[in-house]
């Protein structure tokens, strides 16, 4: 009689289990489901946030920025972050420098002593703290450079030909050739939109069916701009990746991809995270390969990994305040996760001029330098190809075209570059038999722009070391 009432308990006691199962899988995907939820709202509350003004946006990396309010419409982008690998461990050991003839430098104070008293004078009318000048023949492979002031003020160590400048948004130029040796090697396709690269969906909210290319960051035409949350992001030191600022309504101006042009800073950001995602490298890393160690240049997008950290300029501004020290420039570091970081490629390139000449030399020879091929002469007449019109200017890949009566083509291709007190530009000209242009890199400089948005201080320096250095 026990067997027989034990036997119906343990049938029971199975019917029970059997029938609670599926409630207890209710419940415990009804926990999930309220967790999910959670998250997601989570997400969204961040996507809407509106972002705050950092008291530092008016020192955007080109201060020709033009501001637009953020789309006010279309399906909000619910974009996830890849979880890319950690870029290849940097070893800080001697690059492999091509054997190649040098360039001949020459201080233009040894030859031209006028013309650089001259300069000098101009240095002391725009109370510049230092300024770094090379005027260059490419055709000749002559370098000529002036240097005046302080590299720092409290050491009181003087600017020389080899001293390092953070060049801004000359930096941009850099970052194109970065991504046109991709495309060179058939890895980037200028036109294809950028989230087959980024592995995420790139969509501006109010034009969910126009894609947004390449070719499209470096015109400045992506819709992609400097929102508030990309600034504060950016000034703050805030950990958000180039990734969370896509998925942010503010990001995207209420303009169709392609249809208008608005300076981005942040758009040069992304083709930074493209090129990481393509070629498994951090940027730095990358540019360091294809173009600073072929051209023998100590340059870099992260100031720590120059051959010569000693001798970088620190950067003031115009009532002479330290505004970014050394020892805060050579602070700055990656994330180590590709595609992460946006607080390079649009204006951190550290670089000396005459060794910035190079690069533009290059460019002016077809894409070769000394022998050696850095970019397909196709890649170079895309670069030059400036059929975006800006303020003034026409827009190319990472530079500008205008008329420049002093340049012996009476055109020539510019960029400027302008933050925290730095104040850069360049001028080159491309035609047959010439070769030649001017970089000038300033710090502590009172600023007056021309009506196209030239720097006064740099432009006065170009006209004056260009009319004299006539290399016709």
């Amino acid at each position: 009689m026990k067997n027989n009432f034990d036997a119906k308990i343990i049938i029971l006691v199975v019917c029970l289990m059997i029938a609670f199962v599926p409630w207890s899988y209710l419940l415990i995907r009804n926990f999930i489901d309220m967790e999910d939820n959670d998250r997601h709202q989570s997400i969204q509350d961040e996507f809407n946030e509106p972002g705050s003004s950092s008291d530092d946006s008016t020192l955007a990396d080109d201060i020709s920025v033009i501001s637009e309010p953020g789309t006010e419409t279309g399906t909000e982008p619910i974009i996830t972050e890849p979880s890319p690998e950690p870029s290849p461990e940097i070893i800080n050991e001697e690059p492999i420098i091509p054997d190649h003839p040098e360039p001949v430098i020459i201080n233009i104070n040894e030859l031209y002593s006028g013309l650089s008293d001259a300069l000098d004078e101009i240095s002391i009318r725009f109370d510049c703290v230092a300024v770094s000048l090379t005027v260059y023949d490419g055709t000749g492979s002559v370098y000529y450079t002036y240097e005046f002031g302080y590299s720092d003020l409290s050491t009181g160590a003087l600017v020389n030909a080899d001293t390092k400048m953070r060049v801004a948004s000359l930096s941009k130029l850099a970052t194109v050739i970065c991504a046109m040796t991709l495309a060179d090697a058939g890895k980037l396709d200028l036109d294809e939109d950028i989230s087959e690269y980024l592995k995420i969906d790139v969509i501006n909210p109010g034009f969910p069916d126009t894609p947004i290319t390449t070719r499209m960051l470096m015109q400045h035409t992506s819709s992609i701009n400097d929102s508030p949350s990309f600034e504060s992001s950016r000034f703050s030191g805030s950990s958000r990746s180039t990734f969370e600022l896509l998925g942010m309504r503010d990001s995207y101006l209420n303009r169709k991809p392609g249809a208008g042009y608005t300076y981005s800073n942040f758009g040069y950001s992304v083709i930074a995270a493209v090129c990481e995602m393509i070629s498994g490298k951090s940027f730095d890393t990358l540019a360091r390969e294809i173009l600073f160690e072929p051209l023998n240049i100590d340059a870099a997008f992260v100031p720590s990994r120059l051959r010569d950290t000693d001798n970088i300029a620190a950067i003031y501004n115009e009532s002479r305040t330290l505004r970014r020290s050394v020892e805060v420039q050579l602070g700055v570091k990656e994330s180590g996760i590709l595609g992460h970081d946006h607080h390079f490629a649009q204006g951190n390139l550290t670089i000396s001029t005459a060794d910035y000449s190079k690069i533009l030399a290059m460019l002016g020879a077809g894409g070769v330098f000394n022998g050696i091929q850095i970019l397909s002469e196709q890649a170079v007449i895309e670069i030059h190809d400036t059929d975006v019109q800006g303020t003034g200017f026409k827009q190319g890949l990472g530079t500008r075209y205008s008329g420049i009566s002093f340049l012996p083509e009476s055109n020539g291709y510019w960029h400027t570059g302008s933050a925290y007190g730095i104040f850069a530009q360049y001028l080159y000209g491309v035609s047959p038999g010439h070769n030649s242009g001017v970089v000038v890199v300033t710090t502590g400089a009172s600023i007056n722009r021309t009506s196209n948005g030239m720097i006064n201080v740099c432009n006065e320096m170009s006209k004056l070391a260009l009319s004299i250095l006539n290399f016709d």
